[in-house]
């Protein structure tokens, strides 16, 4: 609320408010948020020097005073133990880089603690645009997941390129922020795919806008919690600045008007997201355990590569299969789920993988590719009657085993 420097933890910003009273429209938007079923979380800057007790009673504040449903935190020497284990903060969802392990392994009543870290951008970002990505990173990634915490991922955020960016430029551009381009992180990870920043080149466009589906794809069918940044779903661009916190201009704003212009982007989006909430398999509460402790006949997790059931991490390794058993899913009102089998191809060159049956299956559908450049979803899936699928260079498929 007040920036990243000593503030008065306990009074609403009033530059934000249309009125002469910050605190009531503070409560309103929080209810209004509520009503809406979505969840206020404040980011929380404390300097390295304040007091742990003040920081306390002022996360107790927001929470008692306009409740807030969680925090952001940030900062150096924060009481992070004492936060997880207060009385009054046990019901909200606390965020932080990390915490210790007697925290995070305790069987609390209440899971709230989601490490939120960049430690998933670096491998996705690796294998995306072809710095030196390891597939094994980018599928332990892929499954993280904690019975008592939660791992927020993210490819891209508030620090940093913006996604559309991240496929733009092969260098920062800060040099409008008036440092001389020293400011901003140079570890981007990033790639323009043969031009530095806006092309009209449709071979360039098409191999950007494919990236992006594929970024969606591959956050948004990982077991964390998947955060997409604002203006990230509209193509909105910062034109090469990736720490743009002091452009109050158009190079920091959201950009509404991209919305018709990229439709296309934003109902795949949609249907990603729709895709992940009907298999409730992508998202499960347990991690899991590469093994048929169900006596399924098939474990609850599998890697698969040209042949079935073997998939090799050797480096320069740029495609694998993963193979989700729906009878795995976990959820307290899930029944048993179709199984799905997410590939992933980083070659620029087409591949292909193997498709194994389960025992109870009647045979595979592709529904999710992004090599199409239109109808990326398909709602009735084609059907694949080959033990392997083709899989094109640069993209993502997801194909469900029907039963």
């Amino acid at each position: 609320l007040w920036g990243y420097a000593p503030a008065n933890y306990f009074a609403v910003k009033a530059s934000y408010a249309k009125g002469q009273d910050a605190a009531v429209e503070w409560k309103k938007l929080i209810r209004a948020l509520h009503e809406n079923h979505m969840e206020c979380v404040m980011e929380m800057y404390f300097p390295e020097k304040v007091n742990h007790n003040l920081i306390l009673d002022a996360l107790r504040y927001w929470v008692r005073e306009y409740h807030v449903d969680g925090f952001h935190l940030l900062g150096e020497n924060l009481p992070v133990t004492q936060i997880a284990q207060d009385a009054w903060l046990r019901r909200t969802k606390i965020f932080c880089a990390g915490f210790e392990n007697a925290v995070l392994w305790h069987p609390c009543r209440y899971p709230h603690l989601y490490v939120y870290n960049d430690e998933y951008l670096y491998p996705v970002r690796a294998l995306l645009n072809h710095k030196n990505g390891g597939m094994d990173a980018f599928a332990c990634q892929q499954r993280k997941q904690h019975q008592y915490h939660g791992f927020v991922n993210y490819i891209s955020d508030n620090n940093g390129f913006s996604l559309r960016d991240l496929f733009c430029y092969e260098q920062k551009h800060n040099e409008d922020n008036g440092e001389e381009n020293r400011d901003g992180s140079d570890w981007n990870l990033s790639a323009n795919y043969g031009v530095e920043g806006r092309s009209r080149k449709q071979r360039i466009v098409r191999i950007r806008e494919r990236q992006m589906c594929n970024a969606v794809a591959v956050l948004f069918l990982a077991q964390g919690v998947p955060l997409l940044y604002e203006g990230d779903e509209t193509g909105d661009s910062q034109e090469g600045n990736n720490n743009a916190y002091c452009q109050d201009n158009p190079t920091g704003w959201v950009n509404w008007k991209n919305e018709k212009s990229h439709r296309r982007q934003i109902e795949f989006l949609q249907q990603v997201i729709a895709f992940r909430k009907e298999h409730t398999v992508l998202s499960n509460p347990m991690p899991f355990q590469f093994s048929d402790y169900k006596s399924l006949g098939y474990p609850d997790l599998s890697y698969h590569g040209e042949e079935a059931w073997m998939a090799g991490f050797d480096p320069g390794r740029q495609v694998v299969g993963l193979l989700y058993g729906g009878g795995y899913a976990l959820r307290d009102d899930a029944t048993e789920d179709d199984d799905i089998y997410i590939a992933f191809n980083f070659h620029v060159t087409e591949k292909k993988l193997a498709l194994p049956k389960t025992e109870k299956m009647k045979g595979w559908y592709r529904v999710i590719d992004t090599a199409r450049e239109k109808d990326a979803v398909l709602d009735n899936g084609v059907e694949i009657e080959q033990k392997q699928a083709v899989i094109a260079p640069q993209s993502v498929a997801v194909f469900v085993g029907k039963r």
